[in-house]
């Protein structure tokens, strides 16, 4: 794969900063909004997203209080 070309099926339409503010529902309705929800792609870094999160959460319910 040359430099600068992104595997099959990859989106570089949205950042990351844009997928954790549409997980945590504080983006605001507009084009990129419209673009996470129909892009098969970015639906999937949605889902991982939102996997991460939750198993982040049980992490830290488990830590010891400090």
């Amino acid at each position: 794969m040359a430099s600068g070309e992104q595997p099959i099926g990859a989106c570089n339409a949205i950042d990351e900063e844009t997928i954790e503010l549409y997980v945590m529902d504080r983006l605001e309705e507009g084009p990129a909004r419209e673009y996470l929800e129909t892009c098969d792609f970015c639906k999937a870094r949605v889902a991982e997203y939102r996997t991460y999160l939750k198993e982040l959460k049980c992490n830290l319910r488990e830590l010891p209080p400090t």
